[in-house]
């Protein structure tokens, strides 16, 4: 059996008591001279959870 590939992303809001999690198999960065910025994201899962983390990014939450 073949290791996954996939990237976990997580957000977390313990105020609004919200956990979100879904899986990357593609992260682009986009290197700075602080380190890499991540640009785009390809992630999957449950419908859902997608729009919701989508929702979170979109929104400024670090992930």
């Amino acid at each position: 059996m073949s290791e996954s590939k996939l990237i976990e992303l997580g957000y977390y809001d313990p105020s609004a008591k919200i956990r979100l999690s879904a899986y990357a198999d593609t992260v682009v960065l986009d290197p700075d001279k602080k380190g890499s910025v991540i640009c785009a994201i390809r992630f999957g899962g449950y419908p859902e959870m997608v729009r919701a983390m989508a929702d979170a990014i979109y929104g400024g939450a670090t992930i």
